[in-house]
């Protein structure tokens, strides 16, 4: 007898047995029809459920991982602890799906390189995007336009006096100046790149942050502890000082205008008439806020801290008496100064590290924190749905991230 050959087919059946076995797992798995093709589920107890299509939707979008490895349990009844985490992962795969950054199948969370800056002007401050471009806003007295797609510089506008804040508005870029008294600056994207026009320099002293409501646009005036409201269609400026110390930056919610002053250590809301509606104190130093449509993250460069601070309802209705949700900590943190939401993710720039810090927005997961080049001291930032754009200080460079 040939043992050689006993033993081969030995280890040969062996092998046939392993893979049945390890196959048999799949072959007891449910099958059905849904929408005409023949869906697989690794359950074992879902097979003729009237509910197998939903079933296998909730299971391949990430929904319900079923209650063990083999069973989905139909029957079981739902505790309030596994609805929230249904209701959750629906909320973070339905916004990781529909973003911009899925359609383009950019899956990394971020990072720098050597080859993703673009030269601006001298120590740009401030950027905003119009969906296309971005806008650099530059201390020295510029205002670059660069390119979203390619990073190409493609025009830079002269003549506005320590630039500051940028805000895009139907179709209109307006530019703080940092002046005394403060500067408002326009430019019409349609027009070739040249001197800036000037909307008004009747400003409080000083403008920094800058937004928009539906009517109006308010400035946020560091060196004369204001904050001032002016009429695009008229041309008039309102200034109201009451209650503001060092008024840094300015945020719109859709409701209400929020003002972090790190005078006193506090963000403001306020309302339309300029009035203080309410007061949230205990920061040290609150730089560049940005709003998630839920909740405002507040950078506090002075605790090396972002707070995040809800101020509206599920149905997207202002809070009476907004709350503290959480105060982020760690993650490379460390004297933050802006934030940017790309509506899935925020990111922070730690101005005085040269590294950013990124989290996902639902649930405050902390994503990552990585490093620019060294002396770049990036500062302000946006998104414009895909990247991330960050301003260098330090380099009079804009990176994408």
């Amino acid at each position: 007898m040939n043992h050689t050959r006993i033993r081969y087919r030995a280890i040969a059946l062996a092998l046939v047995m392993t893979v049945i076995i390890a196959g048999s797992s799949r072959l007891r798995a449910d099958s059905g029809s849904c929408s005409g093709q023949t869906v697989t589920l690794p359950f074992t107890d879902v097979a003729g459920s009237p509910f197998f299509c939903q079933i296998a939707e909730a299971y391949f979008s990430g929904l319900s991982n079923g209650t063990s490895a083999t069973t989905y349990s139909p029957g079981q009844n739902v505790t309030r602890e596994q609805m929230a985490a249904f209701i959750t992962r629906t909320q973070d795969q339905g916004i990781r799906r529909r973003s911009y950054r899925a359609a383009l199948d950019q899956w990394w969370e971020g990072s720098f390189s050597t080859g993703g800056t673009t030269d601006v002007g001298n120590g740009p401050q401030s950027v905003e995007s119009d969906g296309a471009d971005l806008w650099v806003a530059s201390f020295g007295g510029t205002v670059t336009r660069v390119h979203g797609s390619d990073g190409r510089a493609l025009g830079t506008w002269t003549g506005a006096d320590m630039a500051d804040g940028v805000v895009v508005i139907r179709g209109r870029i307006f530019i703080t100046g940092e002046t005394s008294p403060g500067s408002l600056y326009r430019i019409d994207p349609k027009q070739g790149a040249g001197p800036v026009d000037v909307a008004t320099n009747s400003l409080g002293n000083d403008p920094r942050g800058i937004t928009a409501d539906e009517s109006f646009i308010w400035t946020a005036n560091y060196g004369s502890g204001s904050v001032s409201r002016f009429n695009p269609a008229s041309g008039v400026v309102t200034t109201f000082s009451a209650g503001f110390s060092l008024p840094e930056e300015i945020l719109y919610d859709g409701s209400h205008i929020w003002v972090s002053d790190s005078g006193d250590g506090t963000i403001k809301e306020v309302a339309s008439n300029g009035s203080i509606l309410q007061t949230l104190s205990g920061f040290n130093a609150p730089h560049q806020p940005t709003f998630d449509g839920s909740n405002i993250w507040l950078p506090d460069s002075g605790a090396g801290t972002v707070t995040v601070i809800r101020v509206k309802d599920s149905q997207g209705n202002p809070l009476v008496q907004p709350f503290v949700l959480a105060t982020l900590t760690g993650n490379g943190l460390a004297d933050p100064y802006a934030a940017a939401f790309d509506g899935e993710r925020v990111l922070v720039t730690n101005l005085g590290t040269d590294r950013v810090s990124l989290w996902r927005a639902t649930d405050f997961a902390p994503l990552g924190s990585f490093s620019v080049s060294s002396g770049s001291a990036p500062r302000g930032l946006c998104s414009d749905g895909i990247n991330f754009w960050v301003t260098l200080a330090g380099t009079s460079k804009l990176a994408r991230f």
